[in-house]
């Protein structure tokens, strides 16, 4: 019996150009196309041309029936992922169910949002004599936000927004260190928002910014500062 394939892809940010080639292709080709609801740009969305399918509230075994159906027909699935399904993608259960159902998988990067906050901000996450390690963490994880900010390196938060004074209040970071808050970045209603870890909190709930946001805490968050500081001008 011929069957089809599953491919979880990276969606990228939001913005349909940072679609990688290999994505877009697939997108526009499959059978059935599985999301889940706001977290991935309707941009992307947009651009499948099969069965589209809003994975919002349904359980494992509820998406793996629609999965199962349309490869057993012959059909290809694609798994929408917002960013890189590599982080916070929530796919190896998936995965695991799709193997032990003889289900051919295959996995496709997309670009993370972290990186396209980087890019939105001018500046690099890793810079030398200021910061070479990249902490990349969300809270209620494994590992103590507080812990791991004792490391002072630059410090991406995802799926935090909604606690950023909690955050900001457990973080050991000085008051004064530096802190971008990007919403939705590369969508059409993007926003950027600086502050610091003693004001950044005020400034992201001023503006009613509750999810869709990546915290950006370092001193790379300032890169002119920083090449102004090196070069030695005041």
């Amino acid at each position: 019996m011929v069957k089809g394939k599953v491919y979880f892809v990276g969606a990228g940010p939001g913005d349909p150009d940072m679609l990688t080639v290999k994505g877009r292709r697939l997108l526009e080709e499959a059978e059935l196309v599985i999301y889940y609801g706001f977290a991935v740009s309707q941009k992307i969305v947009d651009c499948a041309r099969g069965t589209r399918l809003d994975s919002y509230g349904l359980s494992l075994e509820e998406i793996m029936e629609a999965m199962l159906r349309t490869v057993e027909a012959g059909g290809n699935v694609v798994r929408l992922h917002s960013g890189d399904p590599s982080l916070f993608g929530g796919m190896l259960e998936q995965i695991d169910a799709l193997k032990r159902a003889g289900v051919e998988i295959e996995i496709v990067p997309g670009v993370s949002s972290l990186f396209a906050s980087a890019a939105l901000l001018e500046t690099q996450l890793t810079l030398p004599g200021v910061a070479q390690t990249l902490i990349i963490t969300r809270p209620n994880g494994d590992e103590s936000i507080k812990e791991l900010s004792k490391h002072r390196s630059t410090m991406a938060i995802f799926l935090g927004v909604s606690e950023i004074r909690e955050i900001m209040e457990t973080v050991e970071y000085p008051k004064d260190m530096p802190v971008a808050v990007i919403y939705h970045a590369c969508w059409d209603d993007e926003q950027i928002f600086y502050g610091t870890v003693g004001d950044i909190a005020d400034t992201v709930e001023s503006a009613g910014i509750k999810e869709g946001a990546m915290i950006l805490i370092g001193e790379v968050v300032q890169p002119k500062t920083i090449m102004r500081l090196t070069r030695g001008e005041s």
